[in-house]
């Protein structure tokens, strides 16, 4: 394509000096300067063959064609965003009159915040960007495409200016109103993160929670982010910052997050995050349930009562620990898996805590499935169970 350059009144001169030399020394053949029609679809004047002379009036066509940018290819989402590196423009032209002549183009494709003077000749489809010069990303300032149609018969042809006294007085040649459109492109696909929630303080390999709720901090190395999250496998609502999972059932979780920018990049190996929720315990014969602030979801089990049990059954687990408070006000207890040896632990001893992890069986345990006895052991002396963890082995 070239750089459409119009030198209009000198080649004016030149064109209508050959012509009136021509009508002098053929005055017989018609007039020796054209007559000027007030209105006209086309500025070629009619001609006797063999020799290019006019036989009829000239006029001046005071209609440029129309122009129209009939697609983009990709297309743009709804915020004229698009995910490849190449964009394609077809467009067209058509005169609103009877005008016959033929159409060219003249195109413009630039990202700065002022339109550059010059035009490139081109056609339909035009493509800019390609895999060996893909286009700029443009976070900012997008891309814009503008094309006008040129009545390509009537460029720089101007019968009614004096040719002696040449005036620009040539009506347009071109559209005025060029069309145009705008695309912005993002190629990059964005990349999530997870920050903050629960953290493995005991241990066992897994974040263990301390209530029944976590919160996440969610961030991307791209703004104007959508995120789409899942929790064990299911759609989760969450957003930029920070997202909290409430009530959320004792045991192993997965929480994954994939950041989505505006052009629709997505990324496909979310952020991802596991941690285990402690099974709480609401019940138990000869136990009463105590709500407290500082428990896991703020209730503890307690008794006084030697003997009393709390009952409950795991499935496929290794390991195991007992979360209950230590003080040397209370008592002891002691814990069964299945049909095993019982294991007896001193809630009196040890530093003061209102949750204390006690391991029944750790990682290296064989797989178990069966029930699991928690019983008191102390008369008259207070002793508390808040849940059991069972972290995945």
């Amino acid at each position: 394509m070239t750089t459409s350059s119009r030198p209009r009144t000198t080649s004016r001169l030149g064109r209508w000096s050959g012509l009136l030399l021509i009508a002098a020394m053929l005055p017989l053949l018609g007039p020796a300067v054209p007559a000027f029609a007030a209105e006209c679809t086309s500025e070629v004047a009619p001609t006797a063959d063999p020799l290019p002379i006019p036989t009829g009036p000239g006029c001046d066509d005071p209609e440029p064609p129309e122009t129209t940018i009939e697609s983009v290819d990709p297309q743009p989402n709804a915020h004229d965003w698009i995910r490849e590196s190449s964009v394609t423009f077809t467009f067209s032209g058509a005169y609103s009159d009877a005008d016959t002549d033929p159409i060219t183009f003249e195109c413009q494709f630039f990202k700065d915040a002022t339109p550059p003077e010059e035009w490139t000749e081109c056609t339909s489809p035009a493509t800019y960007g390609s895999e060996a010069e893909p286009l700029e990303e443009t976070p900012t300032t997008p891309y814009t495409f503008r094309v006008r149609a040129v009545d390509s018969a009537d460029d720089a042809i101007d019968l009614t200016a004096d040719p002696f006294f040449p005036q620009d007085t040539d009506q347009p040649d071109v559209d005025q109103t060029p069309s145009e459109t705008t695309v912005r492109v993002d190629t990059e696909v964005p990349v999530a993160s997870i920050f903050k929630g629960p953290y493995d303080n005991e241990g066992t390999g897994w974040p263990i929670a301390k209530k029944p709720e976590v919160t996440y901090l969610l961030a991307s190395n791209e703004d104007d982010i959508t995120y789409r999250c899942q929790l064990d496998g299911k759609a989760e609502a969450c957003d930029q910052g920070l997202v909290t999972l409430k009530g959320l059932d004792g045991g192993n979780h997965t929480f994954t997050a994939a950041a989505k920018d505006q052009a629709g990049n997505e990324d496909t190996s979310p952020a991802t995050k596991q941690f285990v929720v402690p099974h709480n315990l609401t019940q138990g014969k000869n136990w009463t349930k105590k709500k407290a602030k500082g428990y896991f979801a703020g209730d503890v089990l307690q008794t006084r009562k030697a003997g009393a049990r709390i009952k409950f059954r795991a499935q496929n687990i290794r390991e195991f620990r007992v979360i209950a408070p230590a003080g040397p006000r209370l008592g002891k207890i002691r814990v069964r898996t299945g049909t095993g040896f019982w294991k007896t632990y001193d809630l009196s001893k040890g530093k003061a805590t209102k949750s204390r992890y006690l391991v029944v069986r750790d990682a290296a345990s064989p797989l178990f499935s069966g029930r699991i006895l928690v019983e008191s052991l102390s008369r008259g002396k207070q002793v508390r169970v808040d849940a059991l963890v069972f972290p995945p082995g």
